[in-house]
């Protein structure tokens, strides 16, 4: 049985340039990214759901604060975005499984 140098050879390059690629920086932003986001979820929930009393928080009454205190829309935006976003997930990790077995 012979071993194909050329594989052998293309294998040991793409590892190489695989681990050359890597870095911690990329892995700092995505950590930044998912903490900000999710601290501005939780931020923008808060806002939404609880919608607590910005008058108390506030002398004057301007627009936005009155707005967030008698919304009721936009309270309801995120638990409809959740089921369409929980359905996007869930393609999209079997349209990869696919991909992932068909290569």
């Amino acid at each position: 049985m012979q071993i194909d140098k050329n594989k052998l050879e293309f294998k040991q390059r793409t590892q190489n340039v695989y681990v050359r690629r890597t870095n911690d920086r990329s892995v700092g932003w995505g950590l930044f990214l998912i903490i900000g986001s999710a601290l501005a979820f939780i931020a923008i929930g808060y806002l939404f759901f609880i919608k607590f009393d910005f008058v108390h928080l506030s002398a004057k009454k301007d627009p936005l604060t009155e707005f967030f205190r008698t919304d009721w829309y936009y309270s309801l935006l995120i638990p409809f975005c959740f089921n369409i976003t929980l359905i996007f997930i869930c393609f999209n990790w079997a349209f990869f499984q696919i991909f992932v077995r068909n290569s």
